[in-house]
């Protein structure tokens, strides 16, 4: 194969990666997209007070950020009152 044609696959490869690469982040900007619309639905689907809103998520991230129990490698429960 002559360096002409090898150089001319190499400009038709990059103009392919290009394309795909624009392609690719505009797909990955649509994903976010409806991700965050997906999210505002469920937010609003929940009856709370926007004042609580803030508070209830924290709350969330918090218990996402607990360490693991060590016996078991979970997350630590919530001991249950015997009554």
């Amino acid at each position: 194969m002559s360096i002409e044609k090898i150089n001319n696959e190499i400009a038709k490869t990059e103009a392919k990666i290009a394309e795909m690469q624009s392609r690719l982040r505009g797909l990955n900007k649509q994903k976010t997209q409806a991700e965050n619309l997906e999210i505002i639905a469920l937010v609003r689907s929940i009856d709370i007070p926007r004042s609580e809103l803030a508070a209830a998520l924290t709350a969330i991230m918090k218990e996402k950020a607990a360490p693991p129990n060590k016996k078991t490698g979970d997350k630590p429960e919530h001991k249950e009152e015997n009554a």
